[in-house]
């Protein structure tokens, strides 16, 4: 099965990296209001102007986070996606602790600009994790 009984294990491995480059870090359908969080964020639905969906995304933990996002209709989640469907796809960069406000819609993702009133909420919820 692969390498030594301990230590380096190429199975393993492999399926790690596998894993990383198949699941996103966060797949959103906005014509339904589901998504999904497959990475180390929390993401909650907030209210937002327009026919698209908007989610706060944080990030909790003392790392920063490179999220892979996949955003698509529910009208394209019949079709299997081919080969490497994330690779050079959208990434959502966090810093530690930060939150960012992103909206979806049919065409994609933006995060949009400007200060987040959660800041304390990330503040205190990273200060739970030390």
């Amino acid at each position: 099965m692969g390498g030594r009984l301990f230590g380096s294990c190429s199975w393993v491995e492999t399926s790690m990296m596998l894993t990383t480059w198949e699941i996103p870090g966060l797949y959103v359908q906005p014509d339904t209001g589901r998504f999904v969080v497959f990475d180390h964020v929390i993401a909650k639905r907030v209210a937002g102007p327009g026919h698209g969906m908007r989610l706060e995304i944080l990030n909790p933990t003392r790392f920063d986070a490179q999220v892979r996002v996949l955003c698509e209709p529910s009208s394209a989640s019949v079709t299997p996606l081919g080969t490497n469907p994330l690779f050079g796809g959208s990434v959502l960069s966090l810093a530690a602790g930060e939150n960012a406000t992103v909206e979806f819609s049919a065409s994609g993702w933006s995060r949009l600009e400007g200060g987040n009133e959660s800041d304390t909420k990330a503040q205190s919820i990273l200060a739970a994790h030390e």
